[in-house]
C-alpha cells in the first residue's frame, strides 16, 4: 500500500498535514483492481510532512519551578550565555515567528551557588536535523556568586503520605533530611523546619515492603528561594 500526496513547491514552505490517497499494489508495483482498503474503494489517511530549512538560529532554554520573584525575567537574574551563541542548522518550519532553537529545560532545583554549567546534546532536540551541523552539544553557563544559602531540616513527621498501599503504614528510615536552600538572605533567615513540606505519593499498586522514595519537597510562602537537589527517603511498609 502506497500513500500518495501530490504537492507543488508552494506547499513545501512549512510543515503541514495532508490527506493522502492510499493505493494497493502488487509485487511488480502494478495497481490492484477491486481491492478495498479499510472497506473503501478510495481510502485516505492524514500524513504529516515535516519541512526543514538550513539557516542561522538563536538559542533558547526553558526553566521550570522558577521562584515567583524571577519568573518574569529569568534571563536578567541568571545572566546566562550559550556556547556556541547560535546555530547554523536545518530547523523544522512550523509557521511560528520564533526563529530560536529551544535546546531543553533546566529545573531550578539543579541551580546552585557559584558556577553553573549545563550541556544539551543536539541529538535530543526534535525540531532540528542534528546531522546538519558539526556542533554536537550546546552549553548553558552562568555564575551566581552572591546568592545566599541555608540548610534546613525537613521533619518527616510533617510529611504528607498519599496513595500508600491499603492497610499499610509507612515508616521512614530517618526522622529528618537536611535540605539545601538558595535565595535572598532576607527571606532565607525567616525559613525553618516548619517552612518545608514533603508530599510522599506512593503508587497504590506497589507491593514492595522496603525502598527508596524521591519525595517532592516544597517551601511554603516564598518568592525568591528554591530547593537545590533531590532527596531520597528510605522507607519500610508495614501492616
Amino acid at each position: 500500500v502506497i500513500a500518495d500526496v501530490q504537492l507543488d513547491d508552494s506547499q513545501l514552505s512549512e510543515t503541514a498535514t495532508y490527506n493522502a490517497v492510499l493505493t494497493a499494489y502488487d509485487g511488480a508495483r502494478n495497481p490492484l483492481d477491486y481491492v478495498q482498503i479499510n472497506g473503501e474503494d478510495e481510502a485516505t489517511m492524514a500524513i504529516g510532512i515535516p519541512v526543514y530549512r538550513m539557516g542561522s538560529h538563536g538559542i533558547d532554554v526553558e526553566f521550570t519551578n522558577v521562584p515567583s520573584a524571577y519568573s518574569s525575567d529569568v534571563k536578567s537574574f541568571l545572566n546566562y550565555s550559550f556556547s556556541p551563541s547560535g546555530l547554523n542548522v536545518a530547523a523544522l518550519q512550523n509557521g511560528t515567528e520564533n526563529d530560536n532553537i529551544d535546546i531543553g529545560t533546566i529545573d531550578f532545583s539543579q541551580i546552585k551557588k557559584g558556577e553553573n554549567k549545563f550541556k544539551f546534546p543536539l541529538s535530543a532536540v526534535k525540531s532540528i536535523k542534528a546531522d546538519s551541523t558539526k556542533v554536537k552539544t550546546v552549553e548553558v553557563s552562568f555564575d551566581l556568586p552572591k546568592i545566599s544559602e541555608k540548610k534546613v531540616a525537613l521533619l518527616l513527621d510533617n510529611a504528607s503520605v498519599v496513595n500508600a498501599p491499603e492497610d499499610s503504614k509507612v515508616l521512614f528510615g530517618t526522622s529528618y533530611v537536611n535540605v539545601q536552600l538558595y535565595g535572598k538572605d532576607s527571606e532565607l533567615e525567616k525559613l525553618d523546619s516548619q517552612s518545608l513540606k514533603a508530599v510522599i505519593d506512593f503508587d497504590s499498586n506497589t507491593s514492595e515492603e522496603d525502598g527508596i522514595y524521591k519525595g517532592a519537597i516544597y517551601i511554603k510562602d516564598v518568592q525568591s528561594s528554591w530547593i537545590y537537589g533531590t532527596y531520597e527517603l528510605p522507607y519500610t511498609l508495614t501492616k
